[in-house]
């Protein structure tokens, strides 16, 4: 099980999906393992792509061009904080 950060509060589990603000069915959460340093990092890599394709999707999904561009240009590999929070707010409000 998994917590996304923001004002959601949400937990979600491996394989479960969950619809976006605009009612939209998101892809199936990823893979959770926590049991080393090494997995749990990988998790928040998974995480972290899951996030932002999702968000990408939903972007384009409602033909927002404005963070469709803003959404391809953030860095997979150095989302920040704020990043991660602006994505679950655009999906989940």
């Amino acid at each position: 099980m998994a917590y996304l950060q923001g004002e959601v509060g949400m937990k979600l589990e491996e394989g479960q999906q969950v619809y976006t603000s605009s009612g939209r069915l998101t892809d199936e959460f990823p893979r959770v393992d926590c049991t080393t340093n090494g997995k749990a990092a990988n998790t928040i890599k998974r995480v972290n792509k899951w996030l932002l394709d999702c968000a990408k999707l939903e972007a384009s999904a409602k033909n927002d061009w404005f963070c469709t561009i803003q959404f391809a240009a953030m860095d997979l590999k150095n989302l920040s904080p704020a990043d991660k929070d602006s994505l679950e707010l655009y999906l989940f409000g």
